[in-house]
């Protein structure tokens, strides 16, 4: 994927991490609301966010100078928008003055809300599945940090700006991302997102960012990928037969969770094992969808069965994942005291830590992982690529 890594002020990036995550009103969020003089720092940082946008305000953005409060886990910002209460936090002072790049991206936040009713986009998307849901705060952090940023040289070409490395394929920003497990999902949204704005704008301007929102990205691959968003590629919808593996691992066993881990799920899940490192990036690449299933022990909490089904682009990516994840069942596990067992369609790892299956036809491939080999089994049975 080609692209550069987003510039951004180094004293704003922390702070830009922990404002990329919606927010829902409380009452201990009802501050006052002051009104913005004519003269206020915040008329001129409104001007140019909606310069940059090319879109204008609808209406006066509420402002309240009330600091940010706990709830909405973002107090120590210089600014704040909460787009459930339609509010635009500001801090008094130096603060805003400081560190007005915060100020930009929330601001320019509060406009995206007026045009695209963030609120109700979000609510729309929430239980979706993860990778969806991140795709989308994708969009909308990437415009936001975006705006910011064209701002910023507008307003100071000399201000220090925070580079990196040009990436071959995005392979080093991605594996540096995964190594970020607690903000990861902050660093993909802004970093990845803005790369996605980017190459949207490249195609039709702003007016082609506004029509995402109307068809937003559906996964975090066509996040990674513009040009499969473009070019309308969405995910082919993997369905694992849940009512069968219930029945197959018996009364004790819980369904707790379905998801869809996505091309960034599969990457990060690849990369943070030293064995498969190095080939995350291609091994995730060609991801088509995905469905992933946990079940817990009644009473055991640390016991579980996973079952992960991926189809490919081809039958290439679908190798390339395969032989990936043999290697990181062996350098998770390890092989003393360990047993596998290969067939031309099946790699099978006996272990004291668990029982793990991978298994490829065509373009799809099934990952189990068990306690114990009965266990393993008879999902197995119910779940095998026929």
């Amino acid at each position: 994927m080609k692209g550069m890594l987003m510039t951004v002020g180094s004293c704003l990036f922390t702070g830009l991490l922990l404002a990329s995550c919606s927010s829902v009103q409380r009452p201990d969020e009802r501050a006052a609301v002051d009104q913005i003089k004519d003269d206020s720092p915040q008329v001129e940082v409104s001007r140019l966010v909606s310069e940059v946008r090319e879109l204008d305000f609808k209406y006066p953005v509420k402002t309240s100078y009330a600091s940010v409060p706990q709830s909405l886990k973002a107090k120590n910002l210089p600014a704040y928008y909460s787009e459930v209460g339609k509010t635009l936090y500001l801090k008094k002072g130096k603060d805003l003055e400081r560190q007005t790049g915060a100020c930009y991206r929330a601001t320019a936040r509060a406009l995206l809300d007026q045009h695209f009713n963030l609120t109700k986009l979000l609510g729309q998307n929430i239980g979706r599945n993860q990778d969806a849901e991140l795709a989308l705060k994708s969009l909308i952090n990437g415009d936001t940090a975006v705006v910011m940023n064209e701002v910023l040289k507008k307003t100071d070409p000399n201000t220090r700006q925070m580079t990196g490395p040009r990436r071959q394929g995005g392979r080093k920003f991605k594996q540096d991302l995964c190594r970020d497990a607690d903000r990861r999902q902050a660093f993909f949204s802004i970093k990845e997102g803005s790369i996605f704005i980017k190459e949207l704008k490249k195609s039709g301007g702003w007016a082609k960012v506004n029509q995402a929102y109307q068809n937003p990205p559906q996964s975090t691959e066509q996040i990674l990928h513009p040009d499969k968003y473009l070019k309308n590629e969405a995910p082919r919808t993997v369905t694992l037969p849940i009512e069968k593996i219930g029945q197959a691992l018996g009364k004790k066993w819980k369904h707790v969770k379905t998801n869809v881990l996505g091309e960034l799920g599969i990457l990060l899940l690849l990369s943070r094992q030293p064995a498969t490192e190095a080939v995350s990036v291609e091994a995730a690449a060609g991801w088509g969808g995905d469905q992933m299933a946990v079940f817990r022990l009644a009473g055991r909490k640390s016991t579980v069965v996973k079952i992960i089904k991926v189809t490919w682009d081809s039958k290439k990516d679908a190798d390339e994942f395969y032989h990936a994840y043999k290697k990181l069942i062996v350098d998770v596990y390890g092989v003393k005291n360990a047993k596998t067992k290969e067939t031309k369609k099946v790699f099978a790892y006996y272990g004291k830590k668990g029982v793990n299956y991978i298994q490829k036809k065509g373009k799809i491939t099934l990952v189990i992982h068990g306690p114990k080999a009965e266990i393993a089994d008879a999902v197995f049975d119910v779940t095998k690529l026929r």
